[in-house]
C-alpha cells in the first residue's frame, strides 16, 4: 500500500510521454485562450472592429497558434498536410460537440453557465485524446 501511495505522489510520472504531452497540450490551450482573448479585445478596442469579426479573427489566430505549437512542441511532429488536415477535422468536430452540448443545456432549460462549465471540463480531454490517437498518430 505504501508503494502505491508513493507512486501516486511521485512527480516522475510527468516524465511519462502521454502525461508530458498532456501537460504541454494544456499549456498550449491556456496560451491559445489568452491569445484569442488578447486579439479580440485589441481588435475591438484599438481599431474598432465589430466584435463578431474580431472574435472570428481571434479564433483563427488562436487556432493557427494551437496547431503550430501543439504540432512542434506538444506532440513533436512535423508540420504538414496530414497533421494540418486532421487538426482541422478535430477542431471542427470539437466545435460541433461544444455547440451541441450548449444546445442540450439550453433545451433542458439549464443555466448556460453549466453548459460552459461542462464544455470547459469535457472538451479538452476529448480533444487531447483525438489528437493523441489520430491527428499525430505515427503511420
Amino acid at each position: 500500500m505504501a508503494r502505491v501511495k508513493q507512486a501516486m505522489l511521485d512527480l516522475s510520472l510527468i516524465k511519462k510521454p502521454v502525461v508530458a504531452k498532456g501537460v504541454r497540450f494544456a499549456c498550449v490551450g491556456v496560451g491559445a485562450t489568452l491569445i484569442h482573448f488578447g486579439v479580440a479585445i485589441c481588435l475591438v478596442s484599438l481599431i474598432e472592429v465589430p466584435p463578431v469579426i474580431a472574435n472570428a479573427a481571434a479564433v483563427l489566430v488562436a487556432t493557427v497558434f494551437s496547431y503550430l505549437v501543439n504540432t512542434l512542441w506538444s506532440f513533436s511532429a512535423p508540420v504538414g498536410r496530414q497533421t494540418l488536415s486532421r487538426f482541422a477535422v478535430v477542431s471542427t468536430l470539437i466545435a460541433c460537440i461544444a455547440a451541441a452540448m450548449s444546445a442540450l443545456f439550453e433545451h433542458f432549460g439549464l443555466d448556460y453557465r453549466l453548459g460552459v462549465l461542462a464544455t470547459v471540463v469535457c472538451i479538452p480531454p476529448v480533444t487531447f485524446w483525438l489528437h493523441h490517437t489520430w491527428t499525430y498518430r505515427v503511420s
